[in-house]
């Protein structure tokens, strides 16, 4: 048992506070009681629609930055994680088009098709930072 927190690295204390946080913040959603903030799930796709858009600017700021460095790097590893972050704004950008309630995009918008768009771009970043 640690009883002096000085002996502690300093590279593991953020990582134990994060721990920390999260037991405490799932200890409060696990006693807390749920509260339902939108009726239908239509009432939230201009929320969702904006969160997507600020993971779409993320996505792209990756993506330009891969490519300012493309030359600067010799294994290429940036450009193929850049390259595979432009997918997944594009990719997020289908799925937030495709949502129920949203005009149909070339085929008729479900919460089905919008979930596997999800999947897919989630599906291109995993392989990405594997390969």
């Amino acid at each position: 048992m640690i009883r002096d927190i000085s002996r502690i690295s300093p590279l593991a204390l953020p990582m134990l506070m994060l721990v920390v946080v999260v037991g405490i913040c799932g200890l409060v959603v696990r006693y807390l009681h749920p509260i339902q903030v939108f009726a239908t799930p239509g009432e939230y796709l201009a929320l969702h629609s904006l969160l997507e858009l600020v993971s779409i600017a993320v996505s792209l700021m990756v993506f330009s930055l891969g490519w300012a460095l493309r030359k600067a790097e010799r294994s290429g590893r940036g450009l193929i994680l850049g390259i595979a972050s432009a997918s997944v704004g594009l990719i997020d950008f289908l799925h937030m088009f495709s949502y129920a309630g949203m005009p149909d995009l070339v085929t008729p918008s479900s919460s089905e098709k919008a979930i596997n768009f999800w999947l897919l771009g989630r599906l291109v970043m995993a392989v990405a930072l594997l390969v």
